[in-house]
C-alpha cells in the first residue's frame, strides 16, 4: 500500500511540475510570432520535460511492480514452506518415501480390517 501511494504521489507531482513548466512557458512567451527556430527550441524544451517526467513515472512504477513481485514471491515461499508434503518436490527420492509409507499403512490397514471381519 505504501508504495502504491508513493507511485500515485509521484505521478501526481510530476504532473504538476509539468503544468507549472508549461504555464510558465506560455506566460512567458511574447505576443508576437516567434521565429521558426524559437519555435523549435520552445519544442525541444516541451519534450524533454515530458520525456523526463515519463521517465520518472516510468520508473516509480517499475520499482512499485517488483515491490510486488517481491512481496508475492515472498509469499509464495512461506506458504510453500508450510505445506506438509513439501519434501516431496524439495529431497530427492521424497515420493518414493511417501510410496512405500502409505504402502506400508495401507497394508496394515488392510490386515487390521481383515482381521476385525473374522
Amino acid at each position: 500500500k505504501m508504495a502504491n501511494k508513493r507511485a500515485t504521489l509521484a505521478s501526481r507531482e510530476a504532473k504538476e511540475e509539468y503544468r507549472r513548466r508549461r504555464l510558465k512557458a506560455i506566460v512567458s512567451a511574447d505576443d508576437k510570432d516567434l521565429p521558426p527556430e524559437e519555435l523549435s527550441k520552445l519544442a525541444r524544451n516541451d519534450h524533454r520535460s515530458i520525456l523526463s517526467i515519463l521517465t520518472n513515472q516510468r520508473n516509480t512504477l517499475d520499482t512499485h511492480a517488483l515491490s510486488l513481485k517481491n512481496k508475492i514471491e515472498a509469499n509464495m515461499q512461506v506458504q510453500n514452506k508450510a505445506l506438509p508434503l513439501r519434501f516431496l518436490f524439495t529431497v530427492e527420492g521424497g515420493a518414493e518415501i511417501c510410496r512405500s509409507r502409505l504402502r506400508d499403512c495401507f497394508r496394515l490397514w488392510i490386515h487390521g480390517f481383515e482381521c476385525a471381519q473374522k
